[in-house]
């Protein structure tokens, strides 16, 4: 009889939103543009346009492995219901150092806040919404240039040029058509009699 091994199974990450609301203050957004999530099969996400981060002494301001958003500038009346009710799903979108960053989070409900929380807060607000990470921070890298850190380690007071050069170079000259000119410009060579170019006949 043969003997088969199996291989062992890989153990799948668990997501925490402790963790991840943990990476969100890491980042410290100060405000997202908020999608509302459809319901499976019933259409496109709904735009609710721009929210405030609630921000404690400059920082994300986090209870538990929750955190707070401000009214959407573009929250229409007949949408409210669904974000009071626990069960409506957002997606939120902002920059970090100019990287999109899109998390999914779930709200459960727009609550009142105690005034003593207001008076720390960075800016008076009385109610926000209630939202908790459906998934990890997930950030689409698109770069389409270089990004470089200058540092003068000279005298300051002398200003840096951020500029980069490069040498480019022919590798194999014989990949070059014979019939065009290194530069990529597309005149032919003028032929005479027997093939011979204009270089090879004698002046009239």
């Amino acid at each position: 009889m043969l003997g088969f091994s199996r291989s062992p199974k890989k153990e799948t990450e668990t997501f925490d939103p402790v963790e991840a609301v943990v990476r969100l203050a890491e980042l410290n957004p100060a405000s997202a543009l908020v999608d509302l999530q459809p319901a499976p099969g019933a259409g496109s996400a709904a735009k609710l346009g721009k929210s405030s981060f609630l921000r404690q002494y400059r920082q994300l301001y986090r209870d538990g492995s929750s955190f707070y958003l401000t009214t959407p500038d573009g929250l229409k009346v007949d949408q409210q219901p669904l974000l009071q009710s626990g069960k409506a799903t957002v997606l939120l979108q902002f920059l970090h150092q100019q990287t999109p960053v899109k998390v999914e989070c779930l709200v459960l409900g727009r609550f009142q806040l105690l005034p003593e929380l207001v008076g720390t807060l960075d800016f008076k607000v009385k109610a926000a919404f209630k939202l908790q990470s459906l998934s990890p921070l997930n950030k689409e890298e698109r770069r389409k240039n270089l990004r470089f850190t200058v540092k003068n380690y000279g005298d300051s007071r002398v200003s840096l040029t951020s500029q980069i050069h490069f040498e480019v170079y022919l590798k194999n000259p014989g990949s070059v058509p014979q019939n065009r000119s290194p530069g990529g410009g597309g005149g032919r060579a003028e032929t005479g009699p027997a093939g011979t170019t204009a270089a090879d006949r004698p002046p009239a």
